[in-house]
């Protein structure tokens, strides 16, 4: 079985990736307009299948985009931004836990 995987510049293509200088650190920072694999992988959406909420969250952030509402974001602020999900989707795991 041959196993494909997208190179690191194909998925810079697919989430929309430019360098910009990040006004806080004062350093050349990766924006994009989605969350690269890595930081989709560690938040909630992730369960192993595209989801309701999944489709939800992509038509409501395409939405913004299309209105010029939403901007690119580092890698930092999407993890920020998708944090909360996560914890969403464990509480949901393991209800008996908390």
């Amino acid at each position: 079985m041959v196993h494909y995987s997208l190179t690191p510049s194909e998925i810079e293509i697919i989430v929309g990736a430019y360098p910009d200088l990040d006004q806080q650190q004062k350093q050349i920072s990766l924006y994009t307009w989605w969350p690269t694999p890595t930081v989709w992988d560690t938040s909630g959406f992730q369960v192993g299948y595209w989801t309701r909420a999944c489709e939800a969250w992509f038509q409501q952030t395409l939405s913004k985009i299309r209105d010029q509402t939403h901007v690119p974001l580092t890698q930092s602020q999407w993890r920020k931004q998708l944090r909360r999900y996560a914890k969403l989707v464990k509480e949901f795991q393991n209800p008996l836990h908390n």
